[in-house]
């Protein structure tokens, strides 16, 4: 089986560095891999998807032969336990897969943040409530993208620089949200049509949209198209 033959621990960092460089999604995105449902390798106090992470490394260790594909991964989640443990790293199970969820109180600690100028202003409380959705938009959008058939013909996409630790660069998001489009729109139709969900003072917003990138709401031509 080729994930045996994962036996450099450097290469593992590199996958987990490159995760934290690009983002989740894209890194998601990248190497067509779900994120983990019940199998997350912990590393300074993070997780991250375990499968998504071990083909990726495969690929560092044996550039040749590129990164393992989710295919190759015939004994599912469970398969990348023993190989990435034997290389030192920890391996949590969260058996019930449990999606994440935010409540109603999230929204109303969304909306009380919004009188602050900066997101390092924002409560813990008001933090927390960030994280919550976003990660819960995340489960979500994983799902969707799940039912319309998987990360070779769809990419996901969560809120522009959003980073629950620190904002936007700083500041506070305009609101959260995740958006699904099919990979072959990416770039004649920057990734539209999409389904999406939106969390904002509003509330939650979700539904099917023919444009709802932000750098082209005034874009006639591509709107006819």
């Amino acid at each position: 089986m080729p994930l045996s033959e994962l036996t450099d621990p450097a290469a593992v960092q590199a996958a987990i560095q490159e995760y934290d460089h690009i983002g989740q999604a894209q890194f998601l995105e990248k190497y067509g891999f779900g994120a983990s449902r019940s199998y997350y390798l912990i590393h300074n106090g993070k997780s991250y998807d375990s499968k998504a992470i071990a083909g990726a490394a495969y690929g560092y260790q044996f550039p040749t032969r590129g990164p393992l594909l989710a295919s190759d991964f015939s004994g599912g989640e469970n398969s990348i336990r023993a190989p990435l443990e034997k290389l030192g790293f920890t391996i949590e199970i969260r058996p019930d897969g449990t999606p994440s969820r935010f409540t109603r109180g999230d929204i109303d600690l969304i909306r009380q943040s919004r009188t602050r100028e900066r997101y390092a202003q924002f409560s813990q409380d008001e933090k927390a409530a960030y994280k919550h959705v976003h990660e819960a938009l995340r489960s979500l959008g994983e799902l969707v993208v799940e039912e319309l058939g998987g990360h070779r013909d769809y990419v996901l996409k969560l809120t522009s620089g959003f980073h629950p630790d620190s904002g936007v660069r700083g500041g506070k998001p305009k609101d959260l949200w995740f958006g699904v489009y099919r990979k072959e729109n990416q770039n004649i139709f920057l990734g539209n049509p999409q389904l999406f969900m939106i969390v904002s003072t509003r509330g939650v917003e979700y539904g099917f949209s023919p444009l709802t990138h932000p750098d082209d709401f005034s874009n006639q031509q591509l709107k006819t198209q």
